[in-house]
């Protein structure tokens, strides 16, 4: 019944952040309280961190064409440094996320395009003020779009080629590129990459939730919870069984839904939805409009 996203890679995770290694320390993440779960754990990262991975540690096969990068940080203030960087065997970098004032988004493909000149930049972004942000990249075909907090959403050309490939037998650098001065300074609770352009929409439901609502099992390569809050309220319970009923295929329910608009029925539906996956021991990833329409029409046959 359920059509799922790609499973997220968790770069923060593969670059083993649990442990401390040099130049990295536990700090407050995000939300210091956060209800029905326990306070957020980030990473506090100074200049003597040194991190790289292979990237076939990240993506054993093929790196996707279309994708997201996925990331919750607060840079100190001022910084001007590479958050990401992707090389090829080469030791050219093919793909960089560069924070601070005016963000750049690099990518370079097997035939060089785009040129750094039309690397994409956002001037009207500021990540570099002290604070933290949810930051959200979706790369879908020849266009970048990046969503800060939630709200802020600015899209830009990706001058590649059709058929773009990014090299996976280098290395993958954390916080620095090679050579560079500038490194990565600042707090990071979440560094996410989703084989999928899609899940940079949701990445404040799904992924970075705000405070007020539990973690569930958002990866964010901290500690797992010892307790999950299984707490419901009324309207959660309300709904919940509500999807049952939908889920088997109700008669009466499905008259209603039929003669409402999809978009009222999803808004109601979809933390329900979320639930039946939870306790059914689903992924927790992205879970789209698309699953309920499938859903329907399963019923309707």
């Amino acid at each position: 019944m359920f059509c799922l996203t790609a499973e997220p890679v968790d770069v923060l995770k593969v670059l083993d952040f649990k442990s401390s290694p040099e130049g990295v320390k536990k700090t407050q993440g995000f939300c210091t309280i956060r209800r029905g779960s326990k306070p957020d754990v980030a990473y506090r990262v100074d200049k003597q961190a040194q991190l790289s991975t292979p990237t076939k540690q990240l993506f054993p096969g093929v790196f996707p064409q279309d994708f997201s990068i996925l990331m919750t940080i607060k840079p100190k203030a001022g910084v001007q440094s590479f958050l990401l960087s992707v090389y090829n065997e080469q030791g050219i970098q093919q793909l960089g996320v560069e924070v601070g004032r005016a963000p750049v988004f690099l990518y370079e493909d097997q035939h060089g395009k785009p040129a750094p000149e039309d690397y994409p930049l956002f001037r009207a972004i500021n990540l570099a003020d002290g604070k933290w942000h949810r930051v959200a990249i979706s790369i879908e075909k020849k266009t970048v779009t990046m969503i800060v907090d939630c709200k802020k959403k600015i899209s830009k050309p990706l001058s590649r080629s059709d058929h773009a490939i990014i090299n996976t037998d280098g290395i993958t650098v954390f916080g620095t590129r090679i050579l560079d001065e500038e490194v990565f300074e600042g707090d990071i609770q979440q560094l996410l990459l989703v084989a999928d352009a899609r899940a940079a929409y949701d990445y404040c439901e799904h992924y970075s939730p705000d405070c007020e609502t539990p973690h569930q099992e958002t990866p964010q390569a901290q500690e797992p919870e010892e307790e999950v809050s299984t707490y419901l309220d009324l309207t959660q319970t309300s709904v919940l069984c509500v999807c049952l009923c939908v889920w088997l295929c109700d008669d009466v329910l499905m008259d209603y839904i039929r003669s409402t608009p999809t978009a009222s029925v999803w808004g109601f539906l979809r933390p329900g939805f979320k639930n039946i996956a939870k306790y059914l021991n689903y992924p927790s990833v992205g879970i789209y409009k698309s699953n309920l329409l499938v859903g329907f029409l399963l019923c309707n046959n």
